[in-house]
């Protein structure tokens, strides 16, 4: 049922990115309305329902466990469950603290780096399920591979990413003095075509890294795929990074404030760091299929690139947005 409803979800979304994408009439929001309110809230409900969906996967008995024949489900270890505890209680703590950073700063201009906030709270939400719920995993396709392929884990960053993205471009939106809430146009421009893409480089970036690591067919479509999301990963960084935090160092080198002028080199600390941080998930991933790393040392791998990602850059958009 909920497998059912995250597909649908996802058609429904991708549909409207690619209609806005090739100009057609379904920019029904601003882009303020997208940037604070659709994409927070279609992520965090993506990532509910796939969060469900994993629960009534895993919580099934065995015969009704099992996946298609190109896909093999297995539980996670107990040590490997065992670690999450740490970092739950440490996005717990971020959640918290982005929303008092927003309630005491009550600037219109501080709700479009909202979706910052939400990239807390589903991250604490998929470390809650992973202690609580049934966790399962997919057997990976690659032999030396040690750590399964665990889908949920793909799902919170299709949100976590989006919500991420969508913030940069509000970082943007924040700097300019004529950019308020409710004011957008409706028209698509060249900013909302470039969020899309993002946006959609996002979801094919994981899409195709997970079926790349898990699928057991053809080994030809595994490389295919993988080679897909490091495009698609690139194409991020291009257009949901790079371009953004571009704009934000050309608007304040150009702004009359001397103040501004001097922050304007922390956006290429910025986008350094981004970078850097980013490129930690393949390089934990290539040190798993080249059978470098145990399982274990893997899965903490990826909760060390989790608070690189999204421990100081949505503090960093907060206060950057609510500065004078």
């Amino acid at each position: 049922m909920f497998a059912e409803l995250v597909v649908t979800f996802t058609l429904i979304y991708n549909t409207v990115l690619i209609g806005i994408l090739v100009g057609r009439p379904w920019q029904i929001f601003s882009f303020e309305t997208v940037l604070t309110k659709v994409v927070p809230v279609t992520a965090t409900a993506f990532f509910m329902c796939a969060q469900l969906a994993a629960w009534e996967l895993c919580g099934a008995p065995p015969q009704r466990a099992r996946a298609e024949p190109t896909f093999k489900v297995t539980r996670t270890p107990a040590d490997v469950l065992a670690m999450m505890s740490t970092p739950l209680f440490l996005f717990i703590a971020l959640f918290v603290q982005g929303v008092m950073q927003v309630v005491s700063s009550p600037k219109v201009r501080t709700l479009i780096v909202t979706p910052a906030v939400a990239v807390h709270a589903m991250t604490a939400l998929y470390y809650v399920g992973q202690v609580f719920g049934p966790s399962c995993t997919l057997v990976t396709h690659w032999p030396l591979a040690q750590a399964a392929v665990n889908p949920l884990h793909y799902a919170l960053w299709i949100s976590s990413v989006s919500s991420q993205v969508m913030t940069l471009f509000g970082l943007g939106r924040a700097l300019s003095p004529s950019s308020e809430p409710g004011n957008g146009e409706l028209v698509a421009t060249v900013s909302h075509r470039r969020a899309c893409i993002a946006l959609l480089s996002v979801e094919a970036m994981l899409w195709f890294g997970a079926l790349g690591d898990a699928y057991q067919g053809d080994e030809r479509v595994n490389l295919l795929a993988i080679l897909l999301s490091f495009g698609a990963f690139y194409t991020l960084l291009a257009t949901g990074l790079y371009l953004p935090l571009l704009e934000c160092y050309r608007r304040e080198r150009t702004s009359d404030d001397p103040g501004r002028k001097r922050r304007a080199t922390s956006y290429r600390f910025v986008c350094a760091y981004l970078v850097l941080a980013w490129h930690c998930f393949p390089l934990i991933w290539m040190c798993n299929v080249l059978g470098w790393a145990t399982e274990s040392q893997v899965e903490v791998g990826f909760v060390v690139c989790d608070v690189l990602a999204k421990f100081l850059p949505p503090s960093l958009y907060l206060t950057v947005a609510t500065a004078e």
